[in-house]
């Protein structure tokens, strides 16, 4: 099957469907596609792909997990800004690149996802904050809440990123509008 394996050593397709498994709570390096079903070539998506660049900053404690979140991303064709590993230098970090987009996970130290996104969305250093969290659950947060604080979408892991490739395509389309 066609694809290209980024930094963090993971195959990335343009799949129909296609599901990674991050185990955060496990081995951080356990980062393997699920359910590969019939995708395109990786030329095919990445010529799909070219000319989108929304200007992406990824969020994640782990950081296996971030490499292959960050490696997704730029698979779709997008830029990614910068990288950080909790809420605190999420929070400074958006000041200073003024992403499009923050991919941010949930529960992190020092700062949690969710306290983060209103701090960037309140000092309007992003547009768009897409939250992602296996265990957003157990922290007493609901997909609900999410949204009415500011998060312009949520994402379980293991996340979906035929689900991640569909939210960016639909939010490069707003940007050239």
């Amino acid at each position: 099957m066609a694809g290209v394996v980024g930094k963090s050593g993971v195959r990335v397709e343009r799949p129909e469907a296609q599901s990674y498994a991050c185990n955060a709570g496990g081995n951080p390096l356990h980062c393997a596609p699920m359910g590969m079903s019939s995708a395109a070539s990786g030329e095919e998506a990445h010529s799909a792909s070219e000319g989108k660049k929304l200007r992406v900053m990824v969020v994640d404690d782990q950081a296996a997990v971030c490499q292959v979140v960050a490696d997704a991303i730029e698979y779709a064709g997008h830029d990614i800004v910068g990288t950080a590993k909790d809420g605190v230098e999420a929070v400074s970090l958006a000041k200073d690149l003024l992403p499009d987009v923050v991919v941010m996970d949930i529960s992190m130290p020092r700062m949690n996802g969710v306290e983060a996104m209103k701090a960037i969305l309140a000092a309007k250093s992003a547009k768009r904050v897409l939250l992602m969290s296996g265990e957003y659950r157990s922290l007493g947060v609901t997909r609900e809440e999410m949204m009415r604080e500011g998060a312009a979408g949520f994402m379980e892991k293991p996340f979906n990123v035929s689900e991640l490739f569909n939210l960016l395509d639909r939010w490069w389309d707003e940007e050239r509008k």
